[in-house]
């Protein structure tokens, strides 16, 4: 594919608007010509620029970003370094001061949320933590338009309010110097857009789904509409044979395997199949080792969900399931940032690296997906929290079995002994679940012996 760098949108009188964009994305071009003459960045890093332009969009700046060819804090510096860059021209790489105008400087500060972009009628705000149902509300009733908020990393969020919103006796930073959070959260507006354009689920799921929500439908109709997809009925079948779900007999027919799970779990493992056959198909990406993990985070969470007297937990199996799916869409999205992560890193650790080095977690990055693709709040929620379960203020539950299930297979290939303390940071989810510390110890030694079926059933 030929590359052509991207040129600025053509105005037949429609506004100030088009033109302030297309003044905005031609200051980049031209910042991307002057990164590569100022020797900050190499001809080879603005060719792959270019090729990835072409493939998914955006800004050249935001692609050399995503590349991993220049950081934020080295733009900055390139911006101090070459002051005979007007201020007013650099002032067009930052938010338009329109959308920082949806929320008054109250709102900001109280709620420390940031307007980042406007698309239509949607808003995304950047938020140092997840906000209230009421908040949102809130948002939405100041703004006028519908409020879409991403977890930020707190430093570039309080850092662009200083800047855009300064108390009335402070003087707000306006140069160069203040630029690198803006920057960053620019670049995290871009990373999300990079992470919807997965593709989107087959038509199965969402007429499995409409075939549950008619209380009139029979298993006929689920199984029809099932087996008009091969793949996804063998996976189907597959889960329903594995040892997380422990029928005593090896099921052949999809009729029994929909009549034993029930209308509602045969659609969660639907939408878990399609979801991991989505991912298959994603560069760069150690897929084996994903579904590896996943599968046993499934089985651990029906231990997890069994310890607690929760079998009919709605969901919880493909909640575990995919509760990593965020660095499957981060591995997409940005494949050169994430392979600068430290492998080693696990937890919320890893999800601070991933903020620094990317600017956004996977397991934000994973519920931006799961919003995406309308998944349930039973699946979103745990897929957002399941490192930082305290956060929930929705699917407590849920979230809690998975937040333990992950730590579980953390443990896999130890002894009961080695694996014993892995539960003393997850007190609040043992709790959330009415979990005492000798349940917990017997639900581990559960699955550290069932740990290599669940090994077995990711790959037969």
């Amino acid at each position: 594919m030929g590359r052509t760098e991207e040129t600025p949108p053509t105005t037949d009188g429609a506004g100030a608007e088009i033109l302030a964009g297309a003044e905005r994305t031609t200051a980049k071009q031209r910042l991307g010509h002057l990164l590569l003459d100022m020797n900050y960045i190499t001809l080879d890093d603005y060719e792959r620029a270019l090729d990835r332009q072409s493939e998914t969009g955006g800004d050249i700046i935001d692609v050399l970003v995503s590349l991993g060819c220049v950081e934020p804090g080295d733009l900055v510096g390139f911006l101090l370094e070459h002051a005979s860059l007007p201020m007013h021209e650099l002032a067009l790489l930052e938010i338009p001061r329109a959308v920082l105008d949806r929320l008054p400087p109250s709102l900001v500060r109280e709620l420390e949320t940031l307007p980042l972009d406007e698309v239509g009628d949607m808003l995304t705000v950047g938020t140092v933590a997840p906000l209230a149902q009421t908040k949102i509300d809130e948002l939405e009733r100041t703004a006028g338009k519908r409020v879409r908020p991403l977890i930020c990393p707190a430093e570039d969020i309080r850092s662009a309010i200083q800047r855009y919103y300064p108390e009335a006796d402070a003087a707000g930073e306006t140069t160069a110097a203040g630029m690198r959070s803006p920057l960053r959260l620019h670049h995290v507006v871009h990373l999300i857009q990079q992470v919807k354009s997965l593709p989107a689920l087959p038509d199965t799921v969402h007429q499995v789904q409409e075939a549950v929500e008619d209380p009139e439908i029979s298993i006929a109709s689920v199984v029809d509409a099932i087996t008009l997809d091969p793949p996804i009925a063998a996976r189907v079948l597959g889960v329903a044979n594995s040892a997380a779900y422990g029928f005593p007999q090896r099921i052949h027919d999809l009729t029994l395997a929909v009549s034993l799970m029930g209308l509602r779990e045969t659609y969660y493992l639907v939408l878990s199949a399609a979801v991991v056959d989505v991912l298959n198909k994603t560069r760069n990406f150690d897929y084996r080792t994903f579904f590896l993990n996943a599968i046993c985070c499934a089985a651990a969470s029906r231990i997890v969900a069994a310890a607690a007297g929760r079998r009919n937990l709605p969901g919880i199996f493909t909640a575990g399931l995919l509760h990593d799916v965020g660095r499957a869409a981060l591995w997409e999205a940005v494949p050169d940032l994430c392979a600068k992560l430290d492998k080693d890193l696990e937890g919320t650790a890893l999800l601070a690296e991933e903020e620094r080095v990317i600017g956004l977690s996977h397991a934000e990055a994973g519920y931006e997906l799961a919003t995406h693709w309308n998944l349930p709040k039973e699946l979103a929620l745990p897929i957002r929290f399941h490192h930082t379960p305290e956060a929930a203020t929705e699917c407590q539950e849920q979230v809690a079995v998975v937040a333990l299930a992950n730590a579980m297979i953390g443990v896999s290939g130890k002894t009961l002994g080695e694996a014993s303390g892995i539960f003393k940071n997850h007190a609040p989810s043992l709790g959330v679940l009415g979990l005492d510390e000798e349940q917990a110890e017997a639900m581990l030694e559960t699955y550290l012996e069932r740990h290599a079926n669940a090994v077995r059933d990711a790959f037969e």
